[in-house]
């Protein structure tokens, strides 16, 4: 809820590469049951969630670069 803790998650997925993936891009079978972080912003309702090598937004698949779920959850820690 902090506008600073927002602001720098929102700071960092504006600077992360998120390529978007078809079928064969990824071997995602579309289970959100492996997620390692899930974000959900007021007002919006389209959930994030985000595992080692790529992330479910809203309905699309993106991949994103390695390391990239554990830089998130290092943002949210220090929060």
């Amino acid at each position: 809820d902090n506008n600073k803790d927002v602001n720098k998650i929102r700071d960092f997925l504006r600077n992360t590469e998120f390529k978007s993936a078809t079928g064969s891009d990824v071997t995602t079978t579309g289970d959100k049951s492996d997620w390692k972080v899930k974000l959900t912003f007021k007002g919006q309702r389209d959930q994030m969630y985000f595992f080692n090598d790529h992330a479910f937004i809203g309905k699309t698949t993106f991949q994103i670069p390695e390391g990239t779920t554990e830089k998130l959850l290092k943002i949210i820690r220090k929060g």
